[in-house]
């Protein structure tokens, strides 16, 4: 028996030469649907076409493979679905909103229409898409989108008169320099995740990037209050949401369901089996 022969499972795990091939998480192993090698509910029992073998008699049938088939577990894996295009779009709905705002098109410069936004879809639905992400077992799209999903709620709070935060300053300028404090934070964040993107794939490299500079000139903005600045921030976060769409859109298409297939770009140095989301 050979080591493709157990590349083939699609109930199981097969571990061997210390390495776990996952017929789901990684679908590369899967190299046709036709089903070679089963489980049993319980693990015990490997059915090998209209053969019931129990698991330990496999390595006395094919003792040349005794030593490098480690174990052969059942997991209830099941299939699910990619919860970050959907996270992607909470996202730059309310930032595309936000960016605007900050660049004082058509003269709007109130927020306050972003709390609904801010709440219900780019806090708590994209909060919940990081969430889902565990389930891939993708730490880094769950960090950013769980965490930006935050950002989101916290904004809203800000902007809503009942919990009185802003009033309860003494000072605007009180107000702006604590503000800016909490930009900062955010700012360190987003940089530290833009660096997880340096060998990835550019558009999440080009995404992440700009959220570092819309940030960090918000930042400054509240420290100084340069107008100049406010407006640059505004820029830089509707750059983001330009990558944020075009990342939704390269996300979702397949040969299946578009005649238009987006090209993805890997960072120099990057190999294509370990890109990120």
């Amino acid at each position: 028996m050979t080591d493709s022969t157990f590349d083939d499972l699609e109930k199981g795990n097969v571990v061997y030469n210390d390495r776990i091939d996952d017929p789901i998480m990684n679908k590369n192993t899967i190299t046709q649907s036709k089903t070679i090698c089963t489980l049993s509910d319980d693990g015990e029992t490997v059915f090998l076409g209209g053969m019931a073998i129990d698991r330990r008699d496999l390595a006395k049938i094919f003792p040349e493979q005794a030593s490098t088939i480690v174990k052969v577990e059942q997991t209830n894996w099941r299939p699910v679905g990619n919860p970050i295009p959907l996270g992607l779009v909470g996202y730059c709905i309310s930032t595309f909103t936000l960016s605007l705002t900050l660049m004082e098109a058509r003269g709007a410069t109130n927020p306050k229409l972003l709390i609904s936004s801010a709440l219900m879809f780019s806090g708590l639905v994209t909060m919940i898409c990081g969430f889902w992400c565990l389930l891939l077992d993708n730490t880094f799209a769950c960090t950013a989108l769980a965490a930006f999903g935050g950002f989101y709620l916290s904004y809203a709070v800000i902007l809503i008169d009942a919990f009185d935060i802003v009033s309860s300053y003494a000072t605007v300028e009180e107000f702006n320099n604590v503000m800016g404090f909490w930009l900062a934070g955010w700012t360190i964040y987003a940089t530290i995740m833009w660096i997880l993107t340096w060998k990835g794939t550019v558009e999440f490299f080009l995404l992440i990037g700009n959220i570092v500079l819309y940030l960090l000139t918000l930042t400054i903005y509240y420290f100084t209050l340069s107008e100049p600045l406010k407006k640059a921030s505004g820029v830089f976060a509707f750059l983001s949401v330009i990558c944020g769409f075009y990342c939704i859109w390269a996300l979702q298409c397949i040969d299946a369901t578009s005649h238009v297939i987006p090209p993805t770009l890997l960072m120099p140095g990057t190999n294509r089996k370990a890109k990120r989301l």
